[in-house]
Formats: C-alpha cells, structure tokens, sequence
C-alpha cells in the first residue's frame, strides 16, 4: 500500500528532492511539507499549485500524526536533535510511532546516527539513516546517491523513495550501524572539498602563468565531467561570490570537514587536504559571512597568490 510521506525542511536540497516525490513516487494523498520558515513552505506550494500534491502542515506534530513516513532533510546536528526532541516528546501514548519509519538525511557526526536511532526505535519506531551525496541541482534533477545504513526492512520500506525517485542510485549498507552511513558521507565529503580545492588551485596557477581560463576548464570538461566541470565553471563564472543563497554554505561546509578531521584524528591521520581545506574555508567566512559558498575557495586562493578574490571585477 502506498504510504502518506511527510517531509521536513525545504532548504537547497530538500525543496528539489521534495518535487521529485510528488512528480515520481508512489504515494497516497498529497506531499505534506514543513519548513521552519513557513514562507518557504507557502512558496513551495505555490510553486506545485496543486492542493491533490502537496498539504503545508502547521507543525511537524501535524505532520507526524498523519505520515507513515517521514523524511527529514536538515542543516546540522543541533537542528536534527531539537526536531527529535520534538516529535518525541509531542505525544508519549504508546503506540504514537508504532510503524511509522523516520529517514534522516542530514549530515551528521557518525556518533550521533546510533543514539538517535535507539531513541527512534525505543518508541516503536523505525530509523533509517540516510545522507545524499549530490549538489542542488542534482536534488532538482533526482539525480542524488543516496547511503542508507540501518535495518533491512527499514531501508526495504525507504526505497519507494529512493532510486528513480529522488536518487539515481543507492548505496545500501544493509544491517549495519547507522553510523556506517553518516562515516561513509563525511569521508565522501572529503573527495569533494579537495576536488574544489584542487580546481581552485589549478585555476589560480593557470592564470597567474598566463593561461587562458577556457583552455584549463575545458581540459576539465573533457577529463572530470560531471561536479568538476560544475565547479569550475562556478568559479569561472563569479557564481561564486554573486549568490544570494549558497548552495553548500561555508559553515555547513566546517562542520563537516570538522568532522572528518576529528575522526581522522583519533585514527592518527593527519588529513593534510582537508587542513588546507579548511584553512580557505576560513578566509571565505571571514570575506562573505554566512552566505559564502564553498565554491568561494577559489577567491581565497586567489587572494593568497595577490589576486583580487573576485574574479569577474
């Protein structure tokens, strides 16, 4: 039987992934949607126009009553415990989560995933972990890889929502620690900030040499299609400082290489890349704020080689 999903934050990645269930997943009655800024949620409905697709809900204990799925898509560890606290503590009856199925998908420290799914699981619910890897253009396209680390018939009952639907594929660690895949998203993270790292430099050095831009970038396209080329041509382009809105955002970005550093850490790993990483990640605070972008990295080695961070003034 098709389940009632209810999704939870509509921020750069949650708003397409949300789309994507409504135009291809198998579910009964319309999306429901909450976004702690209730704006973003009347926009998003708006945008659907079609009440038989997607209900605003006023509260997530709304939406939880009425779901047999509910999918969460936040911003950090602090936003995703505070939800919880929430949703548990809104209704203590004992059967209030009895067969419904929570799909975490924020991007959180590994030693948090197991605790939360007890707490889950202790009211007779199931818990999914599930991070994505993919930028917001990929959640608009439903393009995401999706890890999935939990119980096998959690992750059976989450897949309706997965591949063809939001993702083009699925990583499924089947039986194992929730942790596993939260550990599998930062050390996956680390591929991606050193990508931007590398691009960023590379960019710098060709221009500083006297090479055009175009021919750097177009070796990219034609060896690294796919997140390299995107990110070169935001950086190319100014994209990088120009956003109103960032689309992996400099303090989302610390969090998780912070992470990975951690964990290196405690493994004796000094993570040199990541290091540098964050070192740029820094400057890029220090110049945008909160709305820098990770992309942004270019301007802060661009200021370190004497070059203005703005590439296109």
């Amino acid at each position: 039987m098709a389940p009632t999903v209810f999704f939870i934050g509509l921020g750069n990645m949650g708003w397409g992934m949300s789309k994507n269930i409504i135009e291809k997943a198998d579910i009964k009655g319309p999306l429901l949607v909450y976004n702690r800024s209730k704006d973003r949620s009347d926009a998003f409905a708006q945008e659907i126009a079609d009440e038989n697709k997607v209900a605003v809900v006023d509260s997530i204990a709304a939406g939880v009553a009425k779901a047999d799925i509910i999918w969460l898509m936040l911003s950090n560890d602090k936003v995703v415990e505070t939800v919880f606290d929430e949703i548990l503590s809104t209704d203590t009856s004992a059967d209030a989560f009895k067969g419904k199925l929570f799909i975490q998908s924020a991007t959180i420290h590994p030693d948090a995933a197991g605790p939360l799914a007890a707490r889950v699981e202790g009211q007779g619910a199931q818990f999914l972990a599930a991070p994505v890897f993919g930028a917001p253009a990929m959640a608009n396209s439903g393009m995401l890889i999706v890890v999935a680390s939990g119980k096998s018939e959690a992750i059976d009952r989450a897949r309706v929502l997965f591949k063809g639907v939001t993702a083009r594929d699925e990583i499924l660690l089947r039986d194992q620690p929730e942790a596993n895949s939260q550990l599998l998203k930062v050390i996956g993270n680390t591929f991606i900030f050193n990508m931007i790292e590398q691009l960023a430099e590379g960019h710098v050095l060709a221009e500083k040499s006297g090479l055009e831009p175009d021919a750097l970038h177009k070796f990219v396209e034609l060896m690294f299609p796919g997140p390299y080329a995107a990110y070169s041509q935001r950086m190319l382009s100014g994209q990088y400082y120009t956003l109103d809105r960032p689309l992996f955002g400099v303090d989302l970005a610390r969090k998780d290489i912070g992470y990975a550093l951690g964990l290196a850490q405690k493994q004796g790993i000094p993570l040199q890349n990541a290091q540098t990483v964050d070192a740029h990640l820094v400057q890029v605070k220090e110049h945008d704020g909160e709305t820098g972008d990770v992309a942004a990295i270019f301007g802060a080695v661009r200021q370190e080689a004497g070059l203005p961070y703005e590439n296109q003034k």
